[in-house]
């Protein structure tokens, strides 16, 4: 966030004006402050309140329906990200899950290989970049704009299957004995 400019001190009167010059001087003070900064987002971040209004609603409804159908203990997994809420306990986001009762996995920080969510990004990535640089037939080719990036980019989100997502998360275990065993090293496996 920018940060706003310094204001310039308010003028002090002199023993030597009147009230009318001392007044004149502090309304050309006025008249040139720098105006109120409006500080906006980049728009590359998710706020707590956005995440907690927006986002979980969504996650806890489908924990909820989970449990309808197979009661047992279902977790959510979130990676630290500042707008989970996961660095202080008393905020929208844990209140939400708190409130109805959702457990969350503790995440490692910096622990990519164990976040399943990793191998739908590269998923995504590796699609989206086939498809900026080789478009099938029936497809419009990038026009570079970032409007053009989002609709390719929510048509490859849409085409990942649950059953590709769901194969990233049985891999887990397999994944977690491997990482102890080579000291934390980057790890490769078939799916990514």
């Amino acid at each position: 966030m920018l940060k706003p400019p310094k204001q310039p001190p308010k003028p002090r009167r002199s023993k030597y004006e009147t009230d009318d010059q001392y007044h004149e001087r502090v309304k050309e003070w006025e008249a040139t402050r720098p105006p109120p900064l409006e500080v906006q987002g980049s728009g590359h971040h998710m706020t707590q309140q956005y995440y907690a209004s927006n986002v979980l609603p969504t996650y806890i409804r489908y924990i909820h329906e989970a449990r309808l159908q197979e009661p047992r203990s279902w977790l959510l997994q979130e990676d630290n990200d500042p707008s989970h809420g996961t660095k202080s306990r008393d905020n929208v986001a844990e209140n939400l899950r708190q409130a109805n009762w959702i457990a969350v996995i503790l995440h490692p920080g910096q622990s990519p290989d164990l976040n399943p969510i990793e191998g739908i990004w590269l998923i995504l990535k590796q699609r989206a970049k086939r498809r900026i640089q080789y478009p099938e037939d029936g497809q419009k080719a990038w026009d570079g704009t970032k409007t053009h990036l989002k609709e390719i980019l929510q048509e490859v989100w849409a085409s990942i299957t649950l059953e590709q997502i769901r194969d990233r998360i049985v891999e887990m275990p397999e994944r977690c004995s491997e990482l102890s065993v080579n000291g934390g090293e980057k790890i490769r496996s078939a799916t990514w």
